[in-house]
């Protein structure tokens, strides 16, 4: 079962990521404040400028996502380390 798992995740047909739902309350408060704010910003600016609003917005996701990733891989680290720990050595 756990062969098959990893085995997965190295040929990409697993993808850990997807598992990842914001589907709660904070999340959805979270996501239509910044809607309704980025919404509000657009209105005052002029035509030229929203552009920039949009680079900025794609920055910060960007900027969010590179985040994300390297919690991901220092939690797969520690958890790896913890289990290799945890059969590999004894506290005798």
């Amino acid at each position: 079962m756990h062969r098959k798992y990893i085995r997965g995740i190295f040929l990409g047909e697993v993808h850990p990521a997807d598992s990842c739902k914001f589907e709660n309350e904070e999340y959805e408060k979270w996501q239509n404040e910044f809607t309704k704010l980025y919404r509000e910003i657009q209105a005052l600016l002029p035509d030229d400028k929203k552009k920039k609003l949009e680079l900025l917005c794609d920055a910060h996701t960007a900027m969010q996502t590179e985040i994300v990733i390297d919690g991901f891989c220092n939690g797969f680290k520690l958890g790896a380390n913890l289990i290799a720990e945890s059969l590999y050595f004894s506290d005798k």
